[in-house]
């Protein structure tokens, strides 16, 4: 779960996310009936991986970012300030993290669903690692 906590944590202090999204980053879920763009994150893999057990303790996890928005235009300008957030992080410190880097490795890009008339673009991997503080 450290991993969804980190990347909220930064899209949700990110000036050009929160100018499209305001505050609605969810994670794993977003509540119903919301009308408004938005973006849930997920874990790819189902627990923190630790990298090494040795003096390191570097943990490692994938995270996919659903930019979901009326238009397939809003969804994707979503999606690239999403990408513009976590593209500068190497080596930040916050919390109770440090170390964290993201790195992106590819996108997928779904069809608006029929069902409730939105448009989502979907970063499949985010590969983000961090320490844990002493």
């Amino acid at each position: 779960m450290s991993s969804i906590i980190i990347v909220n944590y930064l899209l949700a202090r990110d000036a050009g996310v929160k100018a499209l999204v305001s505050n609605r980053i969810y994670p794993i879920q977003a509540p119903q009936a919301i009308d408004q763009a938005y973006i849930v994150t997920n874990k790819v893999s189902g627990r923190d991986h630790p990298l090494t057990s040795g003096g390191g303790q570097n943990y490692r996890d994938r995270v996919s970012i659903e930019a979901i928005a009326p238009t397939g235009d809003m969804a994707i300008a979503i999606s690239q300030a999403a990408m513009k957030c976590l593209d500068d992080v190497i080596n930040r410190t916050f919390t109770n993290y440090k170390d964290v880097n993201c790195l992106y490795a590819g996108v997928g890009i779904s069809d608006p669903d029929n069902i409730n008339n939105e448009a989502r673009r979907v970063l499949e991997q985010y590969f983000v690692w961090w320490k844990f503080k002493d």
